[in-house]
């Protein structure tokens, strides 16, 4: 079995595209997707100071490497790691993460989740039922409307076994789990039949998601930001 790309040994199959990637293929195939989505929400401007909240797991590592490797030489896009932990990760607006992004004067904060966590936010809703009729802001309006500092989500677009994977390759974060998920028996629930159903559909989450952005755009309103 060799990479799709060249004549290299594969470090991952990737059975929604049917590829098989050595190493340097999966870092570029990775960093391309993470760009694009950036690139075309505009998450990284001139005078941008990001701030990322550092659990010392796999994916906020990622996510810290990947950034300051974007920004590289750049004077004019600063990459700040905050302390954090799962509880500020799953709500963005606490206001310890809010006060501690103010502290540095940041002009976005950048979390690590997961194409997984996309598409279990949007069916856990499907599954509630969709509530109201009121959109949710998307992150880049949140400033403008309540004086948030907006929320990106660079890896949005990326299975989390992926991340964990590039992380490993580079050398960055953890493999031992942070403390758990409070976000309960229901979400879990979600997560299990979305995965059951991935194994066999393996673009389900893709399109779950995709689902998320086509409702978000009629105004219908999802409790997961959908980036």
């Amino acid at each position: 079995m060799q990479c799709n790309r060249c004549r290299s040994d594969p470090v991952i199959f990737q059975p929604y595209s049917g590829r098989n990637l050595c190493r340097d293929h999966f870092i570029a195939d990775f960093e391309a997707r993470a760009k694009r989505v950036i690139r075309k929400h505009q998450w990284m401007c001139p005078g941008d100071h990001i701030a990322i909240p550092l659990c010392g797991d796999r994916a906020s590592s990622a996510l810290l490497f990947f950034l300051q490797e974007l920004a590289g030489r750049r004077r004019d896009v600063r990459i700040t790691a905050i302390p954090g932990n799962r509880e500020m990760m799953a709500d963005p607006d606490d206001s310890t993460f809010e006060e501690a992004v103010a502290r540095i004067d940041a002009t976005r904060f950048a979390l690590a989740i997961s194409l997984d966590e996309i598409a279990v936010s949007v069916l856990g809703e499907i599954l509630r039922g969709l509530p109201g009729p009121e959109a949710r802001d998307h992150g880049e309006q949140r400033r403008d409307k309540g004086g948030q500092v907006p929320c990106i989500y660079p890896f949005s677009v990326i299975p989390a076994e992926e991340i964990v994977l590039y992380a490993r390759l580079q050398g960055v974060g953890s493999d031992s789990s942070p403390p758990g998920d409070s976000q309960g028996r229901f979400h879990a629930e979600v997560k299990t039949l979305l995965d059951e159903y991935n194994s066999q559909h393996p673009a389900t989450k893709y399109a779950v998601a995709n689902l998320g952005h086509q409702l978000a755009g009629c105004g219908l309103y999802m409790e997961g930001e959908i980036p």
